[in-house]
């Protein structure tokens, strides 16, 4: 999954629906780079629209990184630098 289609569609979709969330929560500990990349990538569309704080999902957001802090994927590690600097 690009990170477009993740920003544009996934994270466009899931702040409004909270099944969604769900889902996205089960792909943490896929076996896909790019899976497991769109768990954190989907926030980004939230991040950068200056949501009020009660959006944002700050805690999701920690549990994702937390559960990714590890990862030696380079984009995976690369995509946590963004959502940090987005923050």
């Amino acid at each position: 999954m690009s990170t477009p289609s993740c920003s544009n569609t996934v994270g466009q979709i899931a702040p409004n629906h909270s099944k969604a969330w769900q889902e996205i929560e089960t792909w943490l500990p896929h076996d896909w780079t790019w899976l497991r990349r769109a768990s954190l990538a989907c926030n980004l569309p939230t991040l950068r629209k200056d949501a009020a704080r009660e959006e944002l999902r700050l805690d999701q957001i920690r549990r994702t990184i937390d559960q990714l802090l590890d990862e030696k994927e380079f984009f995976i590690r690369k995509t946590i630098r963004w959502i940090l600097r987005e923050m």
